[in-house]
């Protein structure tokens, strides 16, 4: 049985990756220099970001980190098949 507490963060992990998906979209359309490569250095910081909680981020902030390095992977995928109808839809 889910608790509260985890079906918040579901929604919160939920929101974040849609969030992250359509931000990325909106940039590819509108950056040409946002290229596969940039992008996977983002997934590379958000990974280290993740590997290095010497602060205690808390329960919000690593559900964000995850859904965010979680949507840089799903978009990376479809990028790399070549699937535009995919970029666009199974983020939403």
């Amino acid at each position: 049985m889910r608790t509260g507490f985890d079906k918040w963060k579901e929604r919160v992990y939920d929101r974040t990756f849609r969030n992250v998906c359509h931000q990325v979209r909106e940039r590819r359309k509108q950056d040409p220099r946002l290229t596969k490569g940039e992008l996977r250095r983002q997934m590379q910081t958000a990974y280290a970001r993740q590997g290095s909680n010497r602060l205690g981020r808390g329960s919000l902030h690593e559900v964000e980190l995850s859904a965010t390095i979680a949507a840089y992977e799903h978009i990376l995928a479809e990028w790399d098949r070549g699937s535009e109808r995919h970029f666009h839809s199974d983020c939403s």
